[in-house]
């Protein structure tokens, strides 16, 4: 048998509260804006189409504008030290950024297995004969 003890009650009285309020301010509201755009839809329709039509293109000017950049620290402080690292390497390697490979091979000491070693070499050779590595770099 259900028994009615205190916290069972102040609950049923919590939800019965919350329920009113959320029906008399949310529902009401929304409803009424949800009206509106009914109306606005089946009444003025062709203000619909010219404000889409407005939009879009507002929207496609937009995109044209947008910027693509490739700044690495935008988000960092100027006093931050891989900011300063990184200034470092703009001053006095003609801008280029360095490139860090990690490499995991899911088991310890698997780096030191022949196989994985020749693997390693390759990669090292395939980068080493990038066309744009070789120019920027001064080989």
């Amino acid at each position: 048998m259900l028994r009615l003890d205190i916290n069972l009650v102040f609950t049923i009285i919590n939800l019965l509260i919350w329920y009113a309020i959320i029906r008399i301010f949310l529902f009401k509201p929304i409803n009424k804006v949800i009206d509106k755009l009914i109306y606005l839809v089946i009444n003025r329709r062709h203000t619909v189409y010219y404000i889409t039509i407005v939009l879009v293109i507002a929207g496609i000017f937009g995109i044209t504008l947008m910027k693509t950049t490739g700044y690495m620290v935008d988000d960092l402080k100027e006093t931050d030290p891989i900011r300063q690292d990184l200034s470092f390497f703009e001053s006095n390697f003609d801008g280029l950024m360095p490139l860090e490979v990690t490499l995991d091979f899911g088991k310890p000491n698997q780096v030191f297995k022949l196989s994985n070693l020749e693997k390693l070499d390759r990669l090292n050779t395939e980068l080493s004969q990038d066309p744009d590595d070789r120019q920027q770099s001064g080989s």
